[in-house]
């Protein structure tokens, strides 16, 4: 092997991310035997996340509404902050504080019945109603906001014009490399929610005789602000060619 390269690339600096929250729950539950053949249960949970932050300080984040990075907290390499559009938080009212709106109304309801319509304790019927809220992984997106430029970017590097190598083992990165005009970024969306799932049931059970018995349920959940990943460069559907 000669040691010359075609091409060299790096990052601008290793990735520096460790996000960490507090989260926060109470909740109240009792059993009322409101007649003797009518148990309820009811409870009520609240919980609270609170706002993810870098602790080794690295965080910028994209908003389309703005079009721009916004850097939140950390030092960006001053390269790509003259290169791209990135500004100061304190430009636009925005920091690791307040990046995204906080979710403070997760309440969650249970209720619960067991009754037994005839008096005995051959047929009863059950049934009950729960929220149940998703917590918000430190790594469903906060983890990449230390990605992004200004923070981290490939710089490449390609050889000099003539015949002799400039790219070279010992010397693979010399002087200041290209970096990329469009970068790829991450962004949490400002509005994020915490996920959470409805779920309710309703079964009759009746005993035939000694020692066994049939059971039909129902079960129903549905979930609301479920998380996903999507491109925001992604044409919406259409008819036509893209």
């Amino acid at each position: 092997l000669l040691g010359v390269s075609s091409g060299t690339g790096r990052v601008s600096k290793n990735v520096e991310a460790e996000p960490a929250n507090s989260r926060y729950a109470w909740f109240v539950q009792d059993d009322w035997k409101a007649l003797p053949n009518l148990t309820l249960n009811m409870g009520l949970r609240y919980e609270y996340e609170g706002l993810f932050k870098n602790s080794r300080g690295d965080m910028a984040n994209f908003y389309p509404d703005l079009g721009k990075v916004v850097l939140l907290q950390g030092v960006g390499d001053p390269r790509l902050m003259a290169a791209l559009p990135i500004v100061e938080g304190s430009t636009v009212g925005l920091s690791a504080d307040n990046f995204i709106n906080e979710d403070r109304n997760n309440f969650a309801p249970r209720f619960g019945f067991a009754y037994r319509p005839f008096g005995t304790t051959r047929f009863v019927v059950r049934g009950s109603y729960g929220i149940y809220y998703n917590v918000i992984g430190a790594y469903g997106g906060n983890f990449q906001l230390a990605l992004n430029p200004p923070f981290l970017v490939a710089e490449t590097f390609e050889p000099a014009p003539g015949t002799t190598p400039s790219l070279t083992f010992e010397r693979p990165f010399p002087g200041v490399g290209n970096m990329p005009a469009s970068p790829s970024l991450n962004a949490i969306s400002r509005n994020r929610r915490n996920p959470y799932h409805q779920q309710w049931n309703l079964t009759l059970e009746h005993e035939l005789v000694a020692n066994t018995a049939i059971r039909v349920s129902y079960v129903g959940n549905r979930g609301t602000h479920l998380e996903r990943l999507f491109n925001l460069n992604d044409p919406p559907p259409a008819p036509g060619a893209v």
